[in-house]
């Protein structure tokens, strides 16, 4: 009788969770067919569960324009690998305004192999290998491995008093978890991009001892800047780089104070995620994703002054942030390099022709609203004087 009991309430639950994938998918349909959250038939709407309604209405928020989350992302991979029952049960569409369609048709095509042919097949003993590779490497940087528990943690906010990197360097910090986290995320993401490097080149997937040798050289690149900043950074290795020695100084800081550029490690020294032919999606770090790390509370100030400046004070504070961070993850390193060089305290703020370009460049990759708002700006900017471009 209970077995009958269990087999029913299975039977229930596995109704309910096809029935919510439908809505959820009827949703997304109406959104990427142009309509908004009005455009959903009501019935539709309230029947999607509280997680599948935050999802849809972040979805048609950013206008379906998403730029994925990676923390969720690999949580989601690495779910698939250590728990791929729990796996096959999560709706990805409670995801779809924090993974990019890209990213989702990777975990879309994870769930069909598991449900098709389980989780003994090759496809995923070889993704096993790679993560068992990078986590034991993780680990031996003193970074959790588990990017469940981490982002679970550092979601609720839990932080430790002091945490150790490798050779006893101490991190004291409010946001210690959530600075982990980001490491890691950036660790496996350029471990990712040099294995799609290396399938463009080859034809074929790295073997275990392959994908190995990819992540000691990305470990050995990231000790290289732990010790070059501890060097000349109080020995604290994600220090704010308040020396007054210029080599202490990350790139950011240098260019924007037009200080002499020292050469600044490379992810890997055989495959430059900079010049990797693979997919060019793949390859669009911004800046490199270590030294995104290194970007201080001033430079961070000067780079949303400049957006403020260039839309004459028309966007809030909370747009503001938003283009900062749009910026930080859109922008190539050489026009990085010029965009920290615009002077946002000079009036009017004198722009340079490459300069007017990188801001409309940037402008035309935010989301509409976003974009429309700052377009305005920078056209009032311009008209009244504001800004001005004499090479435009």
């Amino acid at each position: 009788m209970a077995a009958n009991v269990a087999l029913a309430t299975q039977r229930e639950k596995q109704t309910y969770l096809a029935n919510q994938r439908q809505l959820k998918t009827q949703a997304k349909d109406i959104l990427d067919r142009g309509g908004s959250i009005t455009s959903i038939p009501y019935q539709t709407y309230i029947g999607i569960d509280p997680k599948g309604r935050e999802a849809i209405d972040g979805y048609a928020k950013a206008g379906g324009r998403i730029t994925t989350d990676p923390a969720t992302f690999y949580r989601l991979r690495d779910e698939a690998l250590d728990h791929p029952q729990s796996f096959l049960d999560t709706d990805l569409n409670d995801y779809i305004h924090l993974v990019d369609g890209k990213d989702m048709s990777k975990l879309s095509a994870l769930q069909a192999t598991l449900k098709d042919k389980g989780p003994n097949d090759p496809a995923f003993s070889l993704q096993r290998s790679y993560k068992a590779n990078t986590d034991r490497v993780l680990q031996q940087l003193g970074l959790t491995a588990d990017s469940n528990s981490q982002h679970e943690t550092a979601l609720a906010g839990r932080t430790a008093e002091s945490k150790s990197m490798s050779e006893g360097t101490v991190i004291k910090s409010a946001d210690d978890d959530d600075l982990q986290m980001k490491i890691v995320v950036a660790f496996r993401r350029n471990v990712d991009i040099a294995l799609s490097a290396h399938e463009a080149a080859t034809g074929r997937q790295a073997t275990p001892p392959e994908q190995q040798q990819i992540v000691n050289q990305t470990a050995a690149n990231l000790r290289r800047i732990k010790a070059e900043h501890e060097e000349q950074s109080n020995n604290t290795f994600y220090s704010k780089a308040n020396s007054s020695d210029d080599s202490a100084q990350p790139l950011l800081i240098q260019i924007a104070s037009g200080q002499p550029q020292t050469d600044v490690p490379e992810i890997s020294e055989k495959n430059d995620v900079r010049n990797l032919k693979a997919d060019s999606n793949e390859q669009i770090l911004a800046l490199n994703m270590f030294e995104k790390m290194f970007v201080t509370d001033d430079i961070e100030k000067k780079i949303k002054k400049v957006i403020g400046s260039a839309t004459m004070g028309t966007l809030s504070k909370d747009q503001i942030n938003d283009i900062y961070d749009e910026v930080l993850d859109n922008i190539d390193r050489e026009d990085a390099e010029r965009f920290v060089k615009i002077n946002p305290n000079r009036i009017p703020m004198i722009l340079n022709k490459q300069q007017m370009d990188i801001i409309r460049r940037q402008i035309d990759a935010l989301p509409d609203d976003l974009r429309d708002a700052a377009t305005k700006g920078l056209d009032k900017a311009l008209q009244s004087g504001q800004v001005n471009c004499p090479d435009c």
